[in-house]
Formats: C-alpha cells, sequence, structure tokens
C-alpha cells in the first residue's frame, strides 16, 4: 500500500504559498485542528493567503452600508463586525484588506454598555503581499473579553480595487448608464471591504446600498427590498457565507422573465444574447 503523505494544499494563482500566516492566536499552538485523516498528526488552522487572525474571533454577522459614486468610479460607507472574542487576552484585531482601501477612521462599541458613544480605535496597513494588506486594529484594553459580542465600525472609500468593475456607459448594452459589479474570488474582495478573507470563516450579512435615480442594485443575499423615496436597496443574507461570496452589481437592470422556472436582471433584455438564452433555457 502506497504511504500517504500530507501535502500542502493546493492553491490558486493569487493564493501564494507564504512562510508565515496571520491566521494564528494567542495561545492557539495548543489548540489544534484534526488531522485529515484517522492517525494523521493534528496540524494547526492556518490560511497562508490571509493575514487576519480569524482563530481569534467567532464573526456572528457584518453590516454594510455603501453609497455608489458613478462619477468618481468610489464606494463610500461603512463596515460593522459583530465579533465575539473566543479567549483572553486579545488585544489586536487583524483584517485582511488592500492599498485600495482608504480607512478614514474605526470604532468599537460594547452592546449594552456605558458609554453609548463608541470609542475611536487606533490603527496601522502593513504590507502583507501583492494582493492585500493587513489592517491591525488596536482593541480597547479592558473591554474585550471571551463570549463578550462587541461591534467595530470601519468608515472607508474604495478605489481601483481588484474586486470592483466599473463600465462606462459606452461599455454596456444600452449606453445610457454606467454599470459596477463585484468579483471577490478567491482573495479579491478584501479590496471591496476589511473582511476575514478566508473561506474558514461563514457569517451572515445585511447592506443598504444608496444609488442615484434610475440605478438597479442586486446582491448575493436571500432577501432585498427598496426604498424608492431614500433610493436605497436594503439586503439579507440570511444562512452563512464565506466573504468571497458577497457580490455586487448595479446598473440599468431590468427584470425579465427567462423562461417558465426562471427570471434574471439584464442590461438589455431586448439584445441578441437575451433572445439566444431564451431559446437555451427551452
Amino acid at each position: 500500500m502506497a504511504e500517504l503523505t500530507q501535502t500542502s494544499p493546493s492553491l490558486c494563482c493569487c493564493r501564494k504559498s507564504l512562510p508565515v500566516s496571520g491566521g494564528r492566536c494567542v495561545g492557539d499552538s495548543t489548540l489544534p485542528s484534526a488531522g485529515p485523516w484517522p492517525g494523521a498528526p493534528p496540524c494547526p488552522l492556518v490560511d497562508v493567503a490571509s493575514a487576519s487572525n480569524f482563530r481569534c474571533f467567532q464573526l456572528r454577522h457584518f453590516h454594510l452600508d455603501l453609497r455608489l459614486n458613478f462619477a468618481a468610479k468610489e464606494m463610500t460607507g461603512w463596515l460593522v463586525l459583530d465579533l465575539v472574542p473566543v479567549e483572553p487576552g486579545i488585544s489586536t484585531l487583524i483584517l485582511d484588506s488592500h492599498p485600495s482601501l482608504l480607512i478614514h477612521s474605526i470604532d468599537c462599541k460594547i452592546p449594552g454598555d456605558e458609554p453609548e458613544e463608541p470609542a475611536s480605535l487606533t490603527y496601522r496597513v502593513d504590507p502583507f503581499t501583492d494582493y492585500g494588506s493587513s489592517l491591525i486594529i488596536s482593541l480597547p484594553a479592558g473591554t474585550v473579553k471571551p463570549s463578550r459580542l462587541i461591534q467595530i465600525t470601519v468608515r472607508y472609500t474604495t478605489t481601483d480595487g481588484p474586486a470592483i468593475w466599473w463600465l462606462d456607459s459606452e461599455l454596456t448594452c444600452g449606453q445610457s448608464c454606467p454599470l459596477v459589479f463585484t468579483q471577490g474570488h478567491s482573495v479579491c474582495n478584501r479590496s471591496f471591504f476589511p473582511c476575514f478573507d478566508t473561506p474558514a470563516v461563514k457569517s451572515t450579512y445585511t447592506a443598504a446600498v444608496r444609488v442615484p435615480d434610475g440605478v438597479t442594485v442586486l446582491m448575493s443575499a436571500s432577501r432585498s427590498s427598496y426604498s424608492k423615496l431614500d433610493r436605497v436597496f436594503q439586503f439579507s443574507m440570511e444562512f452563512p457565507v464565506p466573504s468571497y461570496l458577497v457580490a455586487l452589481v448595479a446598473g440599468e437592470l431590468q427584470h425579465v422573465d427567462i423562461g417558465p422556472r426562471s427570471v434574471g436582471h439584464l442590461d438589455t433584455p431586448e439584445s441578441s444574447d437575451f433572445t439566444v438564452l431564451k431559446e437555451i433555457l427551452k
């Protein structure tokens, strides 16, 4: 019988193998995960493509609140993380980020605690790889305790990161409205919002997206609603997903029935591609 050997996981072109991972937590060397097969030596839970200390926290939920600016090709807003530390002595939160993200401020709030005003936190951005950086946040001493919920709010602006694609009107089928979409697989969503950019972490999320008049927004969420008065799209994903599966598209999209069992949102339903798709689905 051939001898079984443990090999390093295969990675895509942007998941480069690194000598040091940011996934370790204070004291976690005594908490290895099970081996890949019975009797194999235990190995730590490490993602070499993530600079974050995701093992130190449980991410229960996160919320995105964004405003899309097609003229400047920017998304501005904030991210709220609901985090629960898993062990004592945690003094920093490290998130995956990207040089294209402009961080404006970060604050922390303990729900139910006094004072109710959030505390401003200090942070720094360190280089990690050519596809991202690490956002290192100093947590307030004495307030971070195991099993105690904390809320971290990061206010930021996106620019020309690899996860966000802005198309001018001339590049769309209708040629009357610009379009933007995101592509987070496999390590690009750290340029969309700071996160634990690893498939080892899954959580639910909600989002509010403010857009100009005439723009429709879709996200990879299970529920959605729209306020015409405020031009705000609300989304909710009630099933835990990893960060790379959070996706957004916004433009002059129209709801169209493309078959007896299928519906879609298309840039221009009258295009020839749509006609071919309807024939395929018959």
